[in-house]
């Protein structure tokens, strides 16, 4: 599979944002992380390949939220609440689509289920 990626600058911190077969991420459609280094810092996004163009713009809007926001000391969901409202902000269609997509597939919903009751 050929890799697809991108480099862009989030809140100035280099990110590369790469599409990924849904397998590595599971049952997620994204994830987003800052490695530090001595070098200074580096964002990487991962975002599932083959999501539907207004799902794929949230989630990607989603995710530089969290590159803007790492070193917050906000706990997970409200981490998330505020990456949900900054991209709902700007891609609403992705947005409800994601939700929807989110709430009606029994293995991501158990997933953020349990993330959220089993801490």
């Amino acid at each position: 599979m050929e890799r697809k990626f991108r480099e862009t600058h989030v809140n100035g911190i280099p990110t590369v944002i790469q599409e990924v077969g849904k397998f590595e991420l599971g049952p997620l459609f994204g994830n987003a992380h800052v490695i530090k280094s001595k070098h200074g810092q580096i964002g990487k996004i991962k975002i599932r390949e083959g999501l539907p163009p207004s799902i794929r713009r949230f989630i990607e809007e989603h995710e530089k939220y969290h590159i803007k926001d790492w070193e917050s000391k906000s706990s997970w969901i409200m981490s998330e609440m505020k990456a949900n409202m900054a991209a709902g902000l700007k891609e609403p269609v992705g947005f409800l689509h994601t939700t929807y997509l989110t709430i009606s597939d029994s293995r991501r919903r158990n997933y953020y289920l349990k993330k959220l009751f089993n801490r």
